[in-house]
């Protein structure tokens, strides 16, 4: 079975601000073969431990492995769909793309083909 993009999300942003670079990606991909991914990442000039990043991947049918960074501290787990909603809702640091991907999960997906 080959693999097929049928969903692509992305929005990027650099701009400098009194001396400071800030830069945000926001991306969703979903397809046959290669599953849901969902990556974040929010940083403000060079320090790398003030960045925050989260990535999702799809690790098997309804099971998503999730790694966030913040503060310069990674976190792994493993969490079911539910739970992803749960935790996207919840999560203040990613603010309208939460929403973005909740809406994604919960009534888009699956309906491009």
């Amino acid at each position: 079975m080959s693999s097929m993009l049928t969903y692509r999300y992305e929005n990027f942003h650099k701009f400098k601000k009194n001396g400071i670079y800030h830069q945000g990606k926001e991306e969703i991909m979903d397809g046959t073969g290669n599953g849901l991914k969902i990556f974040y990442i929010n940083k403000v000039g060079e320090d790398e431990s003030k960045a925050y990043v989260l990535k999702i991947v799809e690790s098997s049918k309804g099971k998503y492995s999730v790694k966030e960074t913040k503060g310069g501290k990674q976190s792994d787990s493993e969490v079911d769909e539910k739970e992803l909603v749960a935790m996207l809702k919840g999560n203040k640091q990613i603010g309208n793309f939460g929403s973005h991907v909740v809406n994604f999960l919960t009534k888009e997906r699956g309906t491009y083909k």
